[in-house]
């Protein structure tokens, strides 16, 4: 799938900081010494004396405190925490913000916009729209104009 601006980071696993068991329930998450906020005890795999820790019965996790259902004794090892790739919101992208430079030069170069020379997918043009096509096209699909369609 095709995104405006900058894709998304994909596979962005990584092991949080190791921490030392004390007898408590909740412990700071932490990545390279900065606090890391999992989002939701699903993005966590978390082992303690080789057993692999069950999300949100186990342990929860709210900002970057994860708390475990009971208590993990000082003489437990928490062996590893796995937090599974970053939260992504791409949030909406504010009018007027999207500049000719971050569109593909496939679709649009030095304001020309480039159009397929081919429609290949079933197109609509409905009767409150109106379109253009600038040369010669072959179109092996279902063409439905409702509104406007000028070939020039």
């Amino acid at each position: 799938m095709p995104y405006i601006g900058k894709d998304p980071v994909r596979g962005s696993f990584t092991t949080l900081d190791s921490i030392s068991a004390d007898g408590s329930t909740a412990y700071s998450l932490t990545k390279g010494g900065t606090a890391y906020d999992a989002g939701q005890a699903e993005r966590l795999i978390i082992s303690i004396d080789g057993v692999t820790q069950a999300p949100n019965s186990a342990f929860t996790v709210s900002g970057n405190v994860v708390t475990f259902s009971e208590a993990v004794p000082a003489s437990s090892s928490i062996d590893y925490i796995v937090a599974m790739g970053d939260v992504l919101d791409v949030g909406t992208v504010s009018n007027g913000t999207i500049t000719s430079d971050k569109l593909s030069s496939n679709f649009y170069k030095e304001g020309i916009i480039i159009n397929s020379a081919t429609i290949s997918n079933n197109v609509t043009i409905a009767s409150t729209e109106r379109a253009m096509i600038a040369g010669s096209i072959t179109v092996s699909a279902n063409l439905t104009v409702n509104g406007e369609l000028t070939i020039v």
